[in-house]
């Protein structure tokens, strides 16, 4: 399955119907929104992870509408992320910093300069081989390079779907508190919510 091209749902702006959420929603969307402040990351680590973001997660709706780097470096930074990656006893933010540190010097090591700096032909092609654990094992002692991938990808993934231009792009009605949902039925949609699409057939 390939990924569209554009959105099935260009005129549609959940934010629109910010009027309607709860206060304390309203809150945690405006706040997402405006986060900007980066702490937690070394300014090193932050320029790796902005280049790391479209090699991971290639946007083919448009651009993501949240500083994604300063909403990980705030769930990292205030602790809110508490669980423990598969297979370690490393929390998940622990393995997130090892892994940049990983990349890091694996990079230096392999092309003597930052994956920053790199060719994106040669930042997908490296970035490939750690998705299938080839690496400098002296580099990796913690975890495979794999469970960075894997670890990276579902957190980041978090903060990519909250934002609420994604959440117009792909047609999501957004929070539904305190409103509710009222049309249930096949093909039934609240007034609301992004129009239905439907493929045109040839002929």
């Amino acid at each position: 399955m390939q990924h569209p091209k554009n959105s099935y749902y260009p005129e549609y702006n959940v934010v629109d119907q910010f009027h309607e959420w709860d206060k304390v929603t309203q809150h945690v969307v405006k706040t997402r929104l405006a986060a900007f402040h980066v702490e937690f990351f070394t300014p090193e680590e932050q320029e790796l992870l902005v280049a790391l973001f479209p090699i991971f997660f290639p946007s083919h709706l448009g651009d993501i509408g949240i500083n994604c780097l300063s909403i990980l470096d705030e769930r990292c930074r205030q602790e809110k992320i508490q669980t423990y990656a598969r297979g370690t006893s490393l929390l998940t933010k622990d393995v997130i910093r090892k892994g940049l540190k990983a990349i890091h010097l694996e990079c230096f090591t392999q092309f003597h300069q930052p994956f920053s700096k790199l060719e994106n032909k040669l930042q997908h092609s490296y970035i490939d081989s750690i998705k299938q654990n080839i690496s400098t094992k002296d580099m990796w002692q913690d975890f495979s390079p794999a469970l960075f991938v894997k670890t990276f990808s579902c957190e980041m993934i978090k903060i990519i779907y909250s934002d609420p231009s994604v959440w117009s792009k792909i047609g999501y009605g957004g929070p539904s508190y305190p409103r509710g949902y009222y049309a249930f039925g096949f093909k039934q949609f609240d007034s609301w919510e992004a129009p239905l699409y439907e493929k045109k057939r040839d002929g």
